[in-house]
């Protein structure tokens, strides 16, 4: 992930740097978007001013070996998977994009799933992170109260998409999001076990925090 890391710091570096966004006002209960970043739709490329993309595959192995964390940061999968064939194989169907926000010029790597957004990690690695309190306020205003889990993350969720507020991420410490659709997740997971003999699925990519 070290290449990864290095060119959202090249982008949002130079980016042009813009104001804070005005509150925002209240909005609908699912946490499906952030930044201009909305999930089960085509990615909006006037929301941002630098883009790059590969296939999943190609994202995996940019650094020249596969990283054993990818397929968690671009589909949010609950385990690691041992049989790196089947994690490629399985991740040629999907589409990575490293952009930087036009809103708080955020670096986001974004997982793409037939022509929409799947999953998103949000960071600023360069610095200039929105303080995690100021943060949570926002997402608040939007989403209303957040769950929080037995390790004290705070999270929005419902129709099986989420969206985490983390003090720090894969990339480092700093406020960091993450926005997924658990339903890409289990199309990932079936497709990385259907002809794997070495992974044994343990955990589903969605609980309704209700129930949990």
């Amino acid at each position: 992930m070290r290449f990864v890391f290095l060119l959202i710091c090249f982008m949002t570096a130079c980016a042009p740097k813009r104001a804070s966004p005005p509150a925002v006002p209240p909005g609908p209960t699912r946490p499906d978007h952030i930044f201009g970043i909305s999930l089960r739709q085509p990615l909006k490329l006037d929301a941002f001013s630098a883009r790059r993309c590969w296939t999943g595959r190609e994202f995996a192995t940019e650094d020249g070996e596969y990283d054993i964390v990818t397929d968690d940061i671009l589909v949010d999968a609950p385990e690691e998977h041992q049989d790196t064939a089947a994690v490629l194989a399985a991740l040629e169907q999907f589409t990575a994009c490293v952009v930087v926000t036009k809103e708080l010029d955020a670096g986001a790597i974004v997982t793409i799933a037939d022509s929409v957004v799947a999953h998103a990690l949000i960071s600023w690695p360069e610095g200039g992170a929105p303080a995690y309190d100021s943060m949570l306020v926002t997402l608040t205003r939007m989403y209303g109260e957040p769950f929080q889990n037995r390790f004290g993350v705070r999270f929005w969720a419902g129709d099986s998409v989420e969206l985490y507020l983390l003090r720090r991420g894969p990339l480092g410490p700093g406020t960091t999001l993450t926005l997924s659709d658990a339903r890409v997740c289990e199309r990932y997971e079936a497709l990385v076990h259907r002809n794997n003999t070495v992974d044994q699925r343990s955990y589903p990519c969605w609980e309704d925090p209700r129930s949990r």
